[in-house]
This record gives C-alpha cells, sequence and structure tokens, in this order.
C-alpha cells in the first residue's frame, strides 16, 4: 500500500508543503504487508535542490492531524529502518536512519521530484500491527500546512515468511535446488529434488505445488535431480553400473541425456548446473580409479572437462559441487598445501579449464590461539565449498581451531570445531559461528542478493541430533535460527533442520519434518 506525503518545493516561489495520505489498509487481515511506504512529492521548480526536515512521533497522541489506519494494535517505537530513493528509479532504495533519534531529513535532488520512503519491521516481535507516523517540521525557506504535515501507514510486525509443505513425499525423498524468479515475487520458483525412483520437478500452477517425476534413460532404476538453471534445465545422476551425470531440459520435454564421462566403466554425477544453463559441475571417475572434478561446456554439446586436482595428480580425489555464470567452480580436493591426503576446499577462476594450486581456499584459524600450546593440527584439517556467488564469494565448511576460553594470563584457548564459513573474493576465509549452544554448523548455499545471504545448519547443542537450519546476512549480523517462530508464520510443529538453497528473492529450500514425519519445505518472503 502507498502512502502519499506532498511537499512542495518553496525555495524559488515560497509554496507551502503539505503531506496527505492516500489509503489506510486493514493490515489485521494481511499477513504480508511487511513494509509501508511514504511518497514525499514537490511541484514547482526543481532545477535546486530541497531538504525537507522531519520528526516520528511516538504515539497517535502527538500527531492529531493524522488518521490511523484499521486495525492497528501498537504504535511501532525503534523497531524499523527508514529506506529512501528516487521514486522514478529502479534502483533499491538506501537506508536512511534508524530511528532511535526519532528525527531526520530527506534531501531532494536537483531535478527529482518524488521521493519514496520505505518502513522497514525488524520482524523482532509477536504478530501486531503498528502504526508509524511522519511528520515535516520544516522545510528551509518554506512553509507547512498545519493540517496536512503528518501521514501514518501500517506495518505488520511480523515474521519475514510464511512456509509451504512441499509434495514431494511420502519416503525416501530430498529436495535439492531451487532457480531464481528474476526478481518477480509474484512468481513462485520452480524446484528440482528426487522421490524414491526418480529425480522430480516441483512446479507452482493456482492449486499449489505439483509433481513431475522425470524419466530415466534405459538401464538405470532411479534418478536424482540435483541443480536447476533459470530457465528450468536440471542436472543429477542416474543410477546402474556405472552411475551417469544426467540432464533434462524443457526443450526436450524432459527427456534425459546423458552426459559424458572420464571412462567407460567409472561413475559420474552432475551437482549443479550454472543459473544461465552454460556449465554443469560435478564428478567422474577416471582411468586411475580416482574422482575428478569435472565441468560440461556448451549446452546441447556439454563438452567433458576434467578440472584435475590439486597438486596436479591423477590419482588426488577431486570433487566440483557449484559453479556459477563465469564458470568458476567450487569444490573439494586432495593435495592441498601441507595436506596431501585430505580434502581442501578450491575454486577455480572463470572459465579455467584445471584447478591450480593457488586456488585452495583455507580453513580457519583464529590468531589469538597458540596451536601448539592446545595441540591443534592444523595439517589434517579438512574443508570444501559448497556453494558460489556470481561475484565468487564462496560458502562451505571447515575444520576451525576457534577459541573456547581466556586463561588468567590472557591467552586465548581454543579446539577444532566444524564451522560453517565464507570466503570473500580475496579468499579470507571468516567464521560464521554457530547457534547458541552448538559446536558445530555448515554452510550450504549463498545468493546474489543486495545484502548477500547465506543457509546452512548447526548443531544447537554437543548432541549430534540438534540440527537446526540458520540463514546469515542480509538483515542479520549474526546466525539466525529458522526455527524461530518470529521468523515465519504458520505451524509450529514444524522442524526446519536442513536447508539446501537460498535464491536471489529470498526464498529458502530446505528439507525436515512436520508433525513426526519426514517433509520438505519452501519458506517464502512476505514482502
Amino acid at each position: 500500500m502507498n502512502f502519499v506525503l506532498f511537499a512542495v518545493n518553496s525555495i524559488s516561489y515560497g509554496q507551502t508543503v503539505g503531506v496527505v495520505t492516500t489509503d489506510a489498509p486493514d493490515v489485521a487481515n494481511d499477513k504480508t504487508l511487511n513494509k509501508g511506504h511514504f511518497r514525499i512529492n514537490r511541484t514547482g521548480s526543481t532545477n535546486q535542490a530541497l531538504t525537507v526536515n522531519f520528526s516520528l512521533p511516538a504515539s497517535a497522541s502527538d500527531t492529531p492531524n493524522a488518521a490511523q489506519p484499521a486495525n492497528v494494535t501498537n504504535t511501532a517505537n525503534t523497531d524499523y529502518t527508514l529506506w529512501v530513493k528516487d521514486a522514478a528509479s529502479t534502483n533499491e532504495p538506501t537506508l536512511l536512519a534508524n530511528v532511535v533519534a526519532r528525527t531526520g531529513s530527506l534531501s531532494f535532488g536537483t531535478n527529482v521530484i518524488a521521493l519514496d520512503v520505505e518502513v522497514r519491521p525488524e520482524h523482532d516481535e509477536d504478530l501486531e500491527s503498528e502504526g508509524v507516523w511522519l511528520t515535516i517540521t520544516s522545510v528551509p525557506n518554506g512553509a507547512i500546512q498545519p493540517s496536512n504535515s503528518t501521514a501514518c501507514v501500517a506495518i505488520y510486525d511480523g515474521p519475514r515468511y510464511s512456509i509451504i509443505d512441499l509434495p514431494i513425499g511420502p519416503s525416501e525423498f530430498a529436495v535439492c535446488a531451487l532457480k531464481n524468479t528474476g526478481g518477480d515475487l509474484t512468481t513462485m520458483p520452480d524446484i528440482v529434488g528426487y522421490r524414491r525412483d526418480n529425480g522430480c520437478l516441483l512446479s507452482y500452477t493456482t492449486n499449489g505445488y505439483t509433481r513431475l517425476s522425470l524419466d530415466n534413460p534405459s538401464g538405470s532404476s532411479s534418478g536424482y535431480g540435483l541443480g536447476i538453471s533459470d530457465d528450468g534445465v536440471m542436472a543429477g545422476y542416474v543410477s546402474g553400473s556405472p552411475e551417469k551425470a544426467v540432464c533434462w531440459a524443457p526443450a526436450t520435454n524432459y527427456a534425459p541425456a546423458l552426459l559424458a564421462s572420464l571412462s567407460s566403466a567409472g561413475n559420474a554425477a552432475a551437482f549443479a548446473i550454472s543459473p544461465n544453463a552454460q556449465y554443469i559441475a560435478g564428478y567422474a571417475v577416471n582411468s586411475s580409479s580416482t574422482p575428478h572434478a569435472v565441468r560440461w561446456d556448451t549446452p546441447g554439446s556439454w563438452t567433458l572437462r576434467d578440472l584435475g586436482a590439486l597438486g596436479a595428480s591423477q590419482t588426488n580425489t577431486s570433487y566440483a559441487y557449484a559453479l556459477n555464470n563465469d564458470g568458476r567452480v567450487v569444490g573439494a580436493s586432495q593435495g592441498g598445501t601441507n595436506s596431501p591426503s585430505v580434502l581442501r576446499a578450491f575454486r577455480t577462476a572463470a572459465g579455467a579449464t584445471s584447478i591450480a594450486s593457488s586456488d585452495e581456499l583455507r580453513p580457519y584459524i583464529n590468531t589469538n590461539i597458540d596451536l601448539g600450546l592446545d595441540g591443534i593440527t592444523v595439517s589434517n584439517f579438512v574443508n570444501a565449498a559448497t556453494s558460489i556467488s556470481s561475484l565468487g564469494a564462496a560458502v562451505g565448511w571447515s575444520d576451525a581451531a576457534v577459541v573456547t576460553s581466556w586463561d588468567a594470563q590472557g591467552q586465548a584457548h581454543g579446539e577444532k570445531q566444524h564451522r560453517a564459513l565464507y570466503w570473500g573474493t580475496d579468499g579470507v576465509p571468516v567464521d560464521l559461528g554457530v547457534l547458541p549452544g552448538g559446536n558445530w554448523s555448515e554452510a550450504t548455499a549463498i545468493n546474489d542478493a543486495v545484502a548477500v545471504q547465506v543457509v546452512g545448519w548447526s548443531r544447537t547443542s554437543w548432541d549430534t541430533n540438534s540440527v537446526v537450519g540458520f540463514i546469515s546476512g542480509g538483515p542479520w549480523t549474526t546466525m539466525v535460527s529458522v526455527q524461530d517462530q518470529n521468523l515465519f508464520y504458520g505451524s509450529t510443529n514444524w522442524s526446519l533442520t536442513k536447508p539446501v538453497d537460498i535464491n536471489n528473492e529470498g526464498y529458502i529450500l530446505g528439507n525436515g519434518n512436520f508433525n513426526g514425519r519426514q517433509a520438505s519445505w519452501l519458506l517464502v518472503p512476505l514482502h
């Protein structure tokens, strides 16, 4: 819903500034209204910049001239932020201010005639509708119309997501990846996964998600869909002796197309396909009976490339788990620095035809720890990169040396733990942490949102069964449990244990349990 504030440029002509609202939504019956919008317009000359000063009154009693939207149950305090942009621009809004001070200013640039101000709730409270008032307090060299100086919008301070129970069961199934929707938050993304003996595609209709089973090629009894591109091409593998990499494309009515392998008798599997459907990544067993990371290039012909391994040995094992539109591949490989026998994360250069020694991604080691003092041996640390963004940022997991205590002399002491990691384009490892009480976490996916988000799972205690999904980044500075009932709107009987993917629009896909049964789920952003 849009609310309009009219600010008239008085610098050139001495005109006054007024504020009016044009709508008042009933947010009690609209749980998807997570944001409120003000629009501030100016008329007259726009050949000069204009500053409008405003305040954010604490209650309706401070704003006698503003009508309160229906069913607002509370006055928003400081649990929201303001974002602003030129109303004529298609760019994302930028953060204007938090509202602790309850005052601020808006700046019109030259030739800008309208500003959109977006109110974003923090979503950290119980379900409730709240009113946010904005009052124009002054315009330099101008006047304000007292009867039209204030407007009010309603925001819904509740969960960020609704949840969908995906129709993929009843047994031996999992969802694995979802496509981007091109920024269209009204279009539900297609999903790929598998159920018992077949890969499957989940597509949304007016009646909800429906499941299409993907055919297996002759001689294969079961198939697994693991990756999907933005135009719906899917990649995975099918069973047999050997297992074979395969893709299914809408252009061929999803007929299975086998991908080449490194040896006639060796297994192969495709784990991911790039969003633009130009590359597929996975592994294939070579003539030395060693799994090697591979990439299939060029749709249609799907030329096979053996990416080799760290250390450039035919007998070093490697796997490619994900890739982006540039053909940059991430995964894990033997042959890393000082640890040739263990798997180490790697990230190739764009379009590279092999894994270089410089592609190795380091594990996380807190520099405050005296490794020798605590008996931590880094050479046997294992790590892997499982997802990559369009810009090349990678996430995954790693054995890590983390601080667990400090002694009386100020010396940090630590231990080896299993941690979710983020590697920026500079290759520096960042520990994403664990949920409270836990000592173990893994990151599974990263998206390309304006505020990048990462999903994965973490233990919440040292019990190996206490696994809960998390989201990090975006509005959050630390890891947040997706199980938090303030995060999603729906039944409390869900156990959201393992998120597997997040797309650029913020949809989160995962597997878990509902009412004690195995279930797959989709968290849908409420925008």
